[in-house]
């Protein structure tokens, strides 16, 4: 994965011309050390498959077998889940 993993887009943040900016882009620039030293935590992880950030994947995930499931759900009117595991585990206990 050698794209960005997400961006920011400040919009009028910093000001479009006709109002005065909410943050001026010197202290926006102040932040690029703490961003990029994020953006690599979460690119270590998820290249480590470390639980809990499987979801940066998902934009590159083969969803053909999320689609056999749905194929074989698409009958029932509702379906109950019960003992997700946690917040973190979600559906794969």
């Amino acid at each position: 994965m050698s794209t960005n993993l997400f961006t920011i887009g400040l919009g009028g943040v910093i000001g479009d011309g006709t109002r005065l900016p909410l943050i001026a882009e010197s202290e926006i620039m102040l932040l690029e050390k703490s961003l990029r030293k994020a953006e690599s935590h979460l690119r270590i992880h998820s290249e480590r498959g470390t639980m809990g950030y499987g979801w940066m994947k998902l934009p590159y995930a083969d969803i053909e077998p999320l689609r056999l499931v749905a194929r074989k759900l698409e009958d029932y009117d509702s379906i109950v889940q019960v003992g997700i595991g946690g917040r973190l585990l979600g559906t794969s206990c």
